[in-house]
């Protein structure tokens, strides 16, 4: 009988401990999810709510801000761009990714996007570059967003710049940057394993963009990133469009002697040639001054903008998809 009450006063005690932990945490998520409602309610927020429970937030169609001299406009389909019309030019191009792909702090008309529509065709007569870019989705969501615009827009051509964050994973301990915005529309329910799984990622992350960071989410994801990747492939033959994968060099895994993630870059590249996808790696092209080209967040600088459009630029002439 004693047994059977010092049992009983331990799951108390664990059941009283855990309540607390969940108390404190709902605590601060309160100060945060304040905060990320504040943010919302910004007149240069460009997003909003999806009813898509797989995207959770879109961009918000049919938004036009101006800040800081800088032009950025939504339109009315739900993609980044300054007309509102379906392109007739003989072939459209649609570039897929998050924020690089989106150009988050540049102006309309330095996106990759642009800069390629500029080297492909200026005037948009006969090649047209949409821009399928939205900052934190990760593989899941571009999967989901490329199935549902490229049904309006029936792209001759995709062509998928995967940056290496790509394979954080909502809901998981490499949930990642993605965060902010996810959590902004869906907050968790359960706050405690939220939390801890944001300590344990931190720690893994020690507050900066590594090589290391970077392999600790692929060995994590990345069979199911592998999978998602074979499933946009798979979308776009379903669709008539050809697919092709950039491989987005790090900034931060570059060094005088050699790529930290060579291995794992050449691990993406022939998983995805196994499966016929057609892939393109230009951490070569990007090596000679890398600080030139990248952020201290590995986003692409200006000049990094132009030399990934004109990478693109230089497969496409020669025969890529």
């Amino acid at each position: 009988m004693s047994l059977g009450r010092s049992c009983l006063k331990t799951l108390l005690l664990c059941a009283l401990c855990l309540a607390a932990v969940e108390g404190v945490c709902r605590v601060c998520a309160w100060h945060i999810e304040k905060q990320l409602r504040e943010l919302r309610s910004r007149p240069d927020h460009y997003y909003r709510s999806s009813q898509n429970p797989v995207l959770a937030y879109e961009l918000d169609a049919g938004r036009v801000v101006e800040k800081e001299g800088r032009a950025l406009r939504i339109n009315r389909f739900g993609i980044r761009d300054d007309s509102d019309e379906i392109p007739r030019a003989g072939r459209v191009i649609a570039l897929l990714g998050d924020s690089v792909v989106f150009g988050t702090g540049f102006s309309q008309d330095e996106t990759i996007s642009a800069l390629l529509q500029r080297r492909l065709d200026p005037k948009g007569k006969s090649v047209r570059v949409l821009n399928f870019g939205v900052p934190g989705y990760n593989l899941p969501e571009l999967v989901e967003f490329l199935k549902l615009k490229n049904a309006i827009y029936k792209a001759d051509t995709v062509i998928y710049l995967l940056n290496p964050n790509d394979f954080c994973r909502r809901d998981t301990l490499y949930e990642g940057a993605d965060n902010g915005l996810y959590r902004m529309y869906r907050p968790t329910r359960w706050k405690s394993p939220w939390f801890l799984r944001k300590l344990m990622y931190r720690l893994y992350k020690r507050g900066v963009v590594s090589a290391g960071w970077y392999r600790w989410i692929y060995s994590g994801t990345r069979e199911r990133g592998l999978e998602s990747i074979r499933e946009m492939a798979s979308s776009c033959k379903a669709a008539g469009s050809d697919f092709m994968v950039v491989l987005l060099p790090a900034g931060c895994a570059y060094t005088r002697e050699t790529y930290l993630l060579k291995d794992m870059y050449d691990d993406i590249g022939s998983a995805l040639k196994e499966q016929g996808i057609r892939v393109v790696s230009p951490v070569d092209a990007f090596s000679a001054d890398p600080r030139a080209l990248f952020t201290d967040t590995d986003h692409l600088q200006r000049a990094g903008n132009e030399l990934a459009a004109g990478v693109i630029a230089l497969e496409l002439q020669s025969g890529g998809s």
